[in-house]
């Protein structure tokens, strides 16, 4: 379904979060939508494609079923919003933060994240497949059924996130910063576990 009278991304979202209406089944195509914003309602079955969507402000906005393609949403600011079967394609993330969200069944593919940052949200079966997230952060995450696959995490800060459970052998992990004692559980592959020995104040001896 097409956007509602022709009205531009922005005015489609005020208008909404105005009248506490939710979004159903719209699809917007190649919108230049900087600084846009929306609070407490629900995007359901929407596609984003090609739009240009930096510096937008989300608070307390769900997206259910919604696939964003080929857009930049740098510098976003997700608050206390929740995605669940939400699909990122390709799309370019750089500084965006997500802040106390719950995530459900979201997928980021082949994504230029860097400097993404997540803090104090849950990540629940989500997956990270591709793309660079170079000096991103996961603060005080839950992870919970979450995959990192191939994924550049170069320098990113994992604090207070406890990583029992991930994989992170198929990823690049150069630089990264952790907590010490939440890494229990974490796979790695040989040359990383060396790397996170000197973290730990070891010596191997081979």
């Amino acid at each position: 379904m097409p956007k509602p009278s022709g009205k531009p991304l922005p005015d489609v979202l005020a208008e909404a979060t105005g009248e506490a209406v939710d979004l159903l089944g719209l699809t917007f195509s190649r919108e230049d939508a900087p600084e846009a914003s929306a609070g407490a309602i629900e995007l359901i079955g929407c596609s984003f494609d090609h739009c240009h969507l930096t510096d937008c402000r989300f608070s307390g906005t769900g997206f259910q079923n919604v696939v964003f393609s080929h857009c930049d949403l740098s510098g976003c600011r997700f608050f206390e919003s929740g995605m669940h079967q939400v699909v990122f394609r390709d799309c370019r993330l750089m500084g965006a933060v997500l802040t106390d969200c719950l995530l459900r069944d979201v997928s980021l593919t082949d994504c230029s994240g860097r400097y993404l940052q997540f803090s104090g949200c849950t990540l629940r079966q989500c997956r990270f497949t591709g793309g660079v997230y170079t000096g991103g952060a996961l603060l005080g995450v839950r992870l919970q059924k979450s995959v990192f696959d191939g994924c550049d995490l170069t320098r990113c800060d994992f604090r207070g996130t406890n990583l029992a459970g991930l994989d992170l052998s198929g990823c690049v992990i150069e630089g990264c910063t952790w907590s010490p004692d939440l890494l229990r559980g974490l796979t790695v592959s040989m040359d990383q576990a060396v790397e996170l020995s000197r973290l730990l104040g070891l010596n191997i001896v081979i």
